[in-house]
């Protein structure tokens, strides 16, 4: 396994974001840069269903959300994955993460919809960061590097130039990007009443001529 401390870390220059490691069998140990937090999310029964990371923009939540003891609260029971998406990942506004714990919701982080704390994920190590240099060690870090893939994606293009997608330029890391939207609910059959048919009117009377004066 690759070294717990990320490649390039110091006290005095974090990297900003999130980045940890999600066991197969255990929770998510994720660790925040300075001035992000997190935000517990209950639904109308009390129960814990996901946990909000980085910076919430508390004015601005969804319809069925509001601030409530230091968390976030919805006012309906949440019980798919579904409509974790619909209600909370949608429903939240900033610079975030939002993380599910297991169970019907599955063990997920979904980012913003700006993706603005960027998330790479490694599944052999486990790992996930803000990029692949804080996953990955020196050595791992030049060895796993797509020369071909950044010259044809980024440099090619100029300096403008970016991998698509949830492509990286290491092999082995993909990048995390949001889930599609549920789909919408279907289109109710409307009966349409038939065309209506024009009368035609009826024709003018001819006019009438004056007769010649005798």
């Amino acid at each position: 396994m690759a070294s717990s401390e990320p490649h390039g870390v110091n006290a005095e220059l974090e990297p900003f974001g999130a980045r940890g490691e999600a066991p197969a069998d255990a929770p998510a140990r994720i660790a925040l840069s300075h001035g992000l937090k997190s935000w517990p999310v209950t639904d109308s029964s009390g129960a814990r269903v996901a946990t909000v990371h980085g910076l919430l923009l508390e004015g601005w939540l969804g319809p069925h959300l509001s601030m409530e003891n230091a968390g976030i609260r919805v006012d309906r029971p949440i019980g798919t994955a579904e409509e974790v998406e619909l209600h909370i990942v949608r429903g939240v506004s900033g610079c975030l993460l939002v993380e599910t714990h297991g169970g019907p919701f599955g063990r997920r982080l979904y980012p913003d919809c700006g993706a603005s704390l960027p998330l790479v994920y490694c599944p052999e190590t486990r790992r996930f960061g803000g990029s692949a240099n804080e996953i990955l060690d020196p050595a791992a870090y030049e060895e796993r590097f797509l020369r071909d893939r950044h010259a044809r994606l980024v440099t090619a293009e100029g300096r403008a130039g970016w991998i698509p997608g949830t492509l990286t330029a290491h092999r082995g890391i993909s990048r995390t990007r949001r889930s599609s939207p549920p789909p919408p609910p279907p289109l109710r059959k409307r009966r349409r009443p038939p065309p209506r048919r024009w009368r035609a009117s009826p024709a003018p009377p001819p006019a009438a001529t004056a007769s010649p004066s005798g």
